[in-house]
């Protein structure tokens, strides 16, 4: 073994043995995880380690991000253990062997491991693996009363709540214009209303129902909403009665009482040598001789800038030297204005909080109202009722106990992500968890994993400090029970190459790059797996600003050219499109994998998306380079939803003429430019429809339109939307025709239009003026499917939703512009006051602006955050770029391409990295050129492609013909046929035979299907004991409670077994080779026949089928036989004759009542009519 290979085998087993040291099953673990160190990998092994030590399946909680995680995480666990229960015994010890670190299993957990699949199968409910959010709703629907929440809540989706908050705002803003309500909610509405407009106000409004744990929080700590309007006015120390513009105009006729003042100072700055000081002394002078509101502005000009400081001269050197006193004054006097200022920002900023914090009161109220009364929770809901239903005191403690009963292991995914609430969820199940009076016996653990570093999602709450926070709560509660908290780091990575991770190192040991990332003190590094295979790093030069177009120069040209083609993300797009699809032509080998890169390896992400989005999807398109589109999209924004709502709008408002000319150019109808232009040109005032059904005999396009318009218009109004649409898409061809057109992208939107069709039936009277208005309202968006596995298509997504992911080659494109913080409502660290609201950062004073800078911090350092998680999501190869803005000579400071840059350029001078001449003329783009860097490593080790096989798609050609086959139809019958089960049996005899009283019909079918129950069963287990145990066995067995059996009964029942089981005839039947109840499937014809024979017995010269008939009137002959019966066994022998088709089949009917054996004649079950079964009603469903 070469030292290459030795190095790479020390860094797995080192990886290997930290995880394994993680996943002791005995021990509470925190782990803090880098990105690709196998974070899933660690937590299937801990619970495979906690199932294998005997925990029960349903005592494992694992909470997890997101579904998929959850869906990716339970497939992972089944797979091994079905593996497990079927694997050869060699292959089984070592897996164990593998997952304990070496140590090989005891006997009892080979067994276990056997065992485990088909316990987890049996559990109920299964594995536990959920969201925090899925979680919450099973406690709240198993506690709903001690919640306070109606038994038959429901989950609310996003379009509905959108909806609900619109209606809510409406109600409470309706309310304060008519003056119903709180006696100043009307003033505090146009305070908000003067400081934003509709969409801005709605956005806060999201922003408040989303944060309203803040909100709760404080409402609790200060006792309702004026108490906590008096805290905030406590904090930014005003008086709640001074008005703003009571301010100002206290501070105008302060100035005005000092007119003699401003005149000496006006004289003596007009003596002043500076231009400044004759402006500011002709000022002085206007405001003394005529004050003014308007005049007080311009007259403070003079003493503070546009950004609210203190001018840095307020006269020149003449000026204090002629007139000490009078600059003495003007200093005097800034002072004092900016004082004012600072006030009356401190008041502006009291006075829209508190109309903010009024009126989202009322609005929250309302909001939540309205969902009580239709016992609708949304998301937020569901994890702030868990929280107070845990955190109650008194007479819901034992929710905690009976909960806490049924867990034993807890373990957490992707702590780093989990918000302050969820936290608190966390916390109080851990508090029980580990209470000295806890329900359950024995070892408990608690299991977090996670990662400091890869936190990016603060909008929905999360906080990298709060998982320091929890770390030490965690080991406090478990040292109060003397236990320790094991804290385990996995750094070694099995994702990227060296050259990346190196990358990814150097660029986090600066301190402007780790604040926020890395702790202080613990200087980032990743131990590197694949060491030894080809990485590549490479920094582009930014695309410079673009040259404005000087529009006096040259002839005026028409405008033919799209404007997007030349701006500076298309070129960006363009260049990346034509370098991939330079790869795929020209065979690009992807040296580490030792093969060709195909256009699945390739990753592209962005920061947010934007129109560069739009760019890059329509580059690849148009150099034919398959492309998975965007990993999100507003449905309502996409063409095949807005041609389908062009379609509901119409058929709503026949006079709508632009829903009909979208629609009528919609793949729906298809009309040429040409066929519309003869519709609509020279109407006179008529609607298009008008038209159009006055020219449709003009045109056979114009008439099949009509056709199927007026077709459509029959039914839109006796049809639900859904089931609507549905026909317009399947029967009607409108997806073929939507797809042939936009491509097979559209199928997403397609799919989520209908999905929102079906929702919103479920909450609305179904209508489509209904559907449509709710749809516009819901701005839904589309998440589409991560995983392309098995699909050949680049990739575009955010950073966000990559996370998780990874990709052998990574474009990181828009690298050179900074994060813009729009926050305008703030949260202080202190729970007994805020928020405050400040929509303007010029308008903030002292306690906003530190409120706001300390924002600015934390989305500072998310920002550099979500850079690590881009850079660690490459595998071998990671592209750097990005573009200038209009302003913009170069990357400005702590940009993703300035921190990347700072490191590759030092090594590149160094000579530790290549230099390089990049010129993108060739690529589409002459005006992008510059100086380049490559960090590259050779391949020393063999290639290892562990990458799926992934399916080309397809760039052209026709369609296979099954793709528009209609399907098959549905099997006769739709389930496998049950041949006991064919036909109403004969009616059974009644139980009291020989006693004249005959129970009702009904009685003596349940009786007599009982003493056949009873009988069936004792002739399928006594022929497993002794003979000489028969009959106390049977006794034994008919005399439990539970059968409710006399003794008369019993002896008789045991007396028509035993007849059955000695008679001669049978005793192959009975034998030690024979078989009961045997399963068998099998087809006949194109019927799939599923039964459970009572015996069969396969011989050396013939196999004999026997089923048992109880308490039935026999019939003397076989031809007495009922047809039921008949079919029965004639379907027996002809699955039977498919399985020994070199031996006979002879089929008997046993009639236990008087122990009589009928064999059943092949001539009698040849007839071809007993193997006839067309219909699901030819038999029997009952279960």
């Amino acid at each position: 073994m070469s030292a290459l290979d030795q190095n790479r085998q020390a860094v797995i087993d080192a990886a290997t043995a930290r995880q394994t040291a993680a996943t002791v099953p005995d021990r509470s673990v925190w782990v803090a995880a880098s990105a690709g160190t196998g974070k899933t990998s660690v937590l299937t092994r801990r619970v495979l380690r906690l199932l294998l030590a005997g925990t029960a399946p349903h005592r494992i909680l694992c909470i997890t991000y997101t579904k998929a995680a959850a869906a990716e995480m339970e497939k992972r666990l089944m797979e091994d253990l079905g593996k497990w229960a079927s694997q050869p015994l060699p292959d089984l010890i070592a897996a164990l062997t593998k997952l304990a670190g070496g140590t090989p299993p005891q006997d009892v957990e080979l067994r276990r491991a056997r065992q485990l699949f088909g316990l987890v199968l049996e559990s109920p409910g299964g594995l536990k693996i959920l969201t925090i959010h899925s979680f919450c709703q099973s406690v709240l629907a198993r506690f709903p009363l001690e919640a306070g929440l109606p038994p038959h809540f429901q989950a609310m989706d996003e379009a509905s709540a959108e909806e609900l908050l619109l209606d809510a705002r409406e109600q409470v803003l309706a309310e304060a214009r008519g003056g119903a309500g709180l006696a100043d909610l009307g003033a505090a509405l146009q305070i908000v209303a003067d400081r934003l407009n509709e969409d801005s106000f709605h956005q806060l409004l999201k922003t408040l129902v989303a944060e309203r744990g803040h909100w709760m929080r404080r409402l609790a700590a200060t006792d309702g909403i004026d108490p906590l309007i008096a805290a905030l006015a406590a904090r930014l120390e005003v008086d709640p009665s001074a008005s703003p513009a009571a301010l100002w105009q206290a501070a105008f006729n302060a100035t005005v009482a000092q007119a003699d003042q401003l005149r000496t100072a006006a004289r003596a700055l007009g003596q002043g040598t500076g231009k400044t000081d004759k402006a500011s002394a002709e000022t002085l002078l206007a405001f003394a001789a005529e004050p003014s509101p308007l005049g007080f502005e311009v007259y403070r000009s003079v003493f503070l800038t546009d950004k609210g400081t203190i001018r840095k001269s307020l006269c020149t050197k003449s000026v204090q030297a002629a007139a000490p006193d009078v600059a003495d004054w003007l200093g005097t006097e800034a002072e004092r204005l900016l004082r004012v200022q600072d006030a009356v920002r401190r008041a502006e900023i009291f006075t829209g909080t508190a109309a903010l914090i009024r009126l989202g009161a009322a609005i929250l109220a309302a909001y939540s109202a309205m969902k009580r009364q239709r016992a609708w929770l949304d998301y937020d809901d569901l994890i702030l009722h868990t929280v107070q239903l845990l955190a109650r005191d008194g007479g819901v403690s034992w929710v905690l106990f009976k909960l806490d009963g049924g867990l034993d292991h807890i373990l957490i995914d992707e702590a780093q992500d989990t918000n302050p609430d969820q936290w608190q969820i966390v916390r109080l199940l851990a508090q029980e968890f580990f209470a000295g009076q806890s329900r359950a016996e024995g070892i408990r653990t608690l299991f977090v994993v996670g990662d400091a570093k890869q936190s990016i999602y603060s909008f929905q709450g999360a906080d990298p400090r709060a998982f320091q926070t929890m770390r030490q709560a965690f080991t406090d509660l478990l040292a109060q029970v003397e236990r320790r908290l094991w804290v385990e780091s996995l750094d070694h990575s099995f994702r990227s190459t060296s050259v990346v991770l190196e990358t990814v190192d150097r660029v986090f040991t600066a301190p402007e790059a780790a604040a926020g990332v890395v702790e202080a003190g613990a200087p980032l590094r990743h131990e590197v797996s694949r060491l030894g295979e080809a990485g590549l790093v490479e920094l582009w030069p930014v695309l410079p600003k673009r040259a404005p177009e000087d529009p006096a120069g040259g002839d005026w040209k028409l405008p033919l050219r799209r404007e997007g083609a030349s701006n500076p993300p298309a070129l960006v797009a363009r260049v990346i499109a034509r370098r991939i699809r330079a790869w795929l032509d020209h065979g690009e080998e992807l040296t580490a994998k030792g093969r060709p890169v195909r256009a699945g390896d390739i990753l592209i992400l962005v920061r947010r998306r934007g129109a560069f989005v739009g760019e890059l999807v329509r580059a690849l398109k148009q150099e034919a380079v398959p492309v998975a589109g965007a990993d999100r999209l507003r449905l309502t924004a996409h063409l095949a939803v807005m041609d389908l709502l062009a379609l509901g709008r119409f058929l709503l408002l026949p006079a709508d003429d632009l829903s009909l000319a979208c629609l009528l150019k919609s793949p729906l109808i298809g009309l040429t430019e040409e066929a519309l232009f003869h519709a609509a040109q020279g109407r006179e005032g008529q609607s298009l429809w008008h038209a159009l059904r006055a020219r449709a005999a003009d045109l056979p396009a114009l008439k099949a339109a009509e056709d199927r318009l007026n077709r459509w218009r029959a039914k839109v109004d006796f049809a639900r939307p859904y089931e609507f649409y549905a026909e317009i898409l399947g029967r009607e061809g409108g997806r073929k025709a939507l797809l042939e057109r936009l491509g097979a992208e559209a199928a997403d939107p397609i799919d989520e239009f209908l999905n929102q069709a079906l929702a919103f039936e479920r909450i609305h009277t179904p209508s489509l003026q209904g559907f449509i208005h709710w749809l516009d309202l819901s701005d839904q968006e589309i998440k589409r499917d991560s995983d392309t596995a098995g699909r050949n298509e680049v990739r575009i997504m955010t950073v966000h939703g990559a996370k998780g992911l990874q990709a052998p080659i990574v474009f990181l494109p828009d690298c050179a512009s900074a994060p813009k913080s729009r926050r305008t409502l703030f949260w202080p660290e202190e729970s007994d006051w805020g928020p405050v609201w400040s929509p303007r950062k010029a308008d903030d004073d002292p306690v906003t602006a530190a409120l706001r800078d300390a924002q600015a911090d934390q989305e500072a350092a998310e920002y550099r955050r979500l850079l690590y998680v881009a850079l660690t999501r490459a595998e071998d190869r990671l592209y750097v770029t990005g573009w200038l803005g209009a302003r913009e000579e170069e990357a400005k400071d702590g940009t993703w391409y300035a921190l990347i840059q700072s490191v590759l350029d030092p090594m590149a001078a160094r000579g530790e990295a290549e230099t390089l001449d990049l010129d993108f003329t060739a690529d589409g783009a002459p005006e992008w050129a510059g100086k380049g860097v490559r960090l590259a490593t050779p391949q020393q080790v063999p290639p290892q492609d562990k990458a799926p096989a992934v399916a080309a798609v397809a760039e052209g050609g026709a369609p296979p013909a099954w793709l528009f086959a209609p399907p098959p139809e549905e099997p006769t019958p739709s389930r496998p046929l049950t041949p006991s089960r064919l036909a109403e049996e004969p009616p059974a005899r009644s139980p009291l035979a020989g006693q004249k009283a005959e129970l009702p019909a009904d009685g003596a079918r349940a009786a007599g299907l009982k003493r056949g129950r009873l009988v069936h069963r004792l002739l399928q287990m006594l022929p497993d004991l002794p003979q000489a145990r028969w009959a106390a066995s049977a006794v034994a067995y008919l005399a439990r409670a539970v059968h409710g059996v006399t003794p008369e009964d019993q002896d008789s029942l045991w007396r028509e077994a035993e007849s059955v089981l000695r008679h001669p005839d049978l005793a192959p039947l009975f034998g030690a080779e024979a078989r009961a109840e045997v399963p068998l499937v099998g087809r006949v014809g194109d019927v799939i026949v599923s039964g459970q024979v009572d015996r069969l017995w396969v011989g050396p010269d013939a196999v004999l089928v026997a089923d048992f008939k109880t308490n039935r009137p026999p019939p003397r002959l076989e031809v007495g036989v009922s047809k039921a019966y008949r079919q029965q066994m004639a379907l027996y022998r002809a699955v039977l004759r498919q399985l020994y088709p070199d031996k006979p089949v002879r089929c008997w009917l046993i009639w236990t009542d008087g122990a009589r054996l009928m064999p059943l004649s092949d001539a009698l079950l040849d007839d071809p009519e007993l193997l006839t079964v067309t219909r699901s009603a030819d038999f029997d469903e009952q279960r």
